[in-house]
């Protein structure tokens, strides 16, 4: 593995303690919450925990340890005694890792918790077109983050559940964003767009953007394929994989030598996003993983681009990645250690020891 066994721990240490609850950063969250309709609320069931809880499943797929598995139980328990509050879209994705905990353990209860997540999807505000606006308070707007944060939950609880309306709610909120979120030009994504007046939004190709939409893709094709939603809408899961496909090539063209992406990718002079690499890194093997792409373009790939992400680890996790995005065209130029390069640099790292195992293992 190329991540130091200090960087697997700091992601234990966070996962249950992040956000920080110290007076300065309250009184942030309370001006950002003010201006950004953001509930005022200290959430650690939001993305940024998700994305560690991630790196933890994934790591303990490739070390079994008890030790993992018990913190996964511990974060679940936790959400559970606060009676799986959800505080807003951003806390669904802990239904992801919610899930396999759930198939590792077979514990119904977790089970009871991710119908719940589906239920307040279903209940969510919809747009015109019944798409899932980022959030409920701004019905015209979508984020391409949804794609990353929802679809990963709907397409494995369609599996689990054999449920066909969560696989239908993945496959809308893709071929809708498809449809309405990309930028013709370039191949790449805009963080999102109006549903009014139908005018994109924010910037083309911003880094962690391209991530979410790849981790959605991915994690839905993944899910799908082995169900019989497959075989009910083929047309529309062909043309997500292909969309894929084409995505993945394009954004290809945007690393840098040593295989990190910028904060944007065209702006190849601007400040590298640990963030952005990761998520695009963690898509990629878990598609390789899949059969999805070309195993060994990805571990040779994934070699390359995971000793120059080990160059950033400090105390604090994984640094030079990106602050929180604040809205469209709101992008912080802040660059430091932050869940989510760690989560998904862990959830890379521990793919790639399986991929790189099972490769010696055919021999």
């Amino acid at each position: 593995m190329y991540l130091d066994t200090e960087t697997y721990q700091e992601a234990l240490k966070l996962l249950k303690k992040y956000p920080s609850t110290t007076r300065s950063a309250e009184f942030r969250r309370l001006i950002k919450n003010l201006l950004f309709s953001k509930p005022f609320y200290l959430d650690h069931f939001a993305w940024p925990n998700a994305l560690l809880a991630i790196g933890i499943e994934y790591w303990d797929r490739t070390q079994t340890q008890k030790m993992l598995r018990d913190a996964l139980q511990s974060f679940y328990q936790m959400w559970s005694d606060k009676k799986i509050k959800i505080v807003s879209q951003d806390d669904i994705l802990s239904g992801y890792s919610l899930l396999y905990l759930y198939e590792m353990t077979k514990e119904p209860g977790l089970l009871e918790h991710a119908d719940y997540c589906l239920q307040y999807l279903e209940s969510h505000r919809k747009t015109t077109t019944n798409i899932l606006p980022y959030r409920a308070g701004q019905p015209n707007e979508v984020f391409v983050d949804t794609i990353g944060i929802v679809v990963p939950f709907l397409a494995r609880y369609a599996r689990v559940r054999k449920n066909q309306k969560a696989a239908r709610m993945a496959t809308d909120q893709i071929i809708a964003f498809l449809e309405h979120g990309m930028d013709s030009k370039t191949g790449l994504p805009y963080h999102g767009y109006h549903i009014s007046d139908g005018n994109k939004q924010g910037i083309i190709g911003w880094g962690r953007a391209c991530g979410w939409l790849l981790i959605g893709i991915a994690e839905y094709l993944i899910e799908i394929r082995d169900t019989q939603y497959h075989e009910l809408f083929p047309g529309e899961y062909v043309r997500i994989r292909e969309a894929f496909s084409d995505l993945l090539q394009t954004v290809e063209t945007y690393r840098m030598p040593d295989g990190m992406f910028c904060w944007q990718l065209e702006a190849k002079e601007g400040p590298i996003d640990t963030s952005a690499t990761a998520f695009i890194l963690f898509a990629m093997l878990r598609a390789a993983q899949n059969s999805l792409v070309n195993k060994q373009h990805v571990i040779t790939f994934a070699e390359n681009t995971l000793e120059a992400l080990a160059s950033f680890q400090s105390s604090g996790g994984i640094g030079n990645c990106s602050g929180e995005c604040e809205g469209f065209g709101r992008y912080p130029q802040i660059y430091a250690p932050y869940p989510w390069s760690l989560g998904p640099a862990i959830a890379a790292d521990s793919i790639l020891e399986i991929l790189k195992t099972n490769q010696e293992g055919c021999l």
